[in-house]
């Protein structure tokens, strides 16, 4: 997984040194001074690393969302589905 090179790269860049089983193995007591020591930018730079791994879609949940919502419009689209306005369905909701 390139997020996973990416991390490794920065913290090897930082001098944080690492387990040959993975750098995402060695989280621990130590591992977490060494970060708390870093400068703000490396600081940043991890965070934003770690960030980024924690965005990333899931691209069969995404089609399945496309799918349902094309599934979705089309039937509105043939008069198969009412829509409801806002205050209708806060109405509804009230009840």
């Amino acid at each position: 997984m390139q997020l996973n090179a990416d991390i490794c790269s920065v913290v090897n860049e930082i001098g944080i040194k690492y387990k040959s089983e993975g750098c995402l193995k060695m989280i621990n007591q130590d591992i977490q001074q060494e970060v708390l020591g870093l400068k703000a930018l490396e600081k940043i730079h991890l965070v934003e690393l770690i960030l980024e791994s924690l965005d990333r879609p899931d691209m069969e949940i995404q089609n399945n969302w496309i799918s349902e919502s094309e599934k979705r419009y089309d039937a509105y689209s043939a008069g198969k589905v009412k829509a409801l306005s806002y205050e209708e369905v806060i109405k509804r909701l009230e009840r």
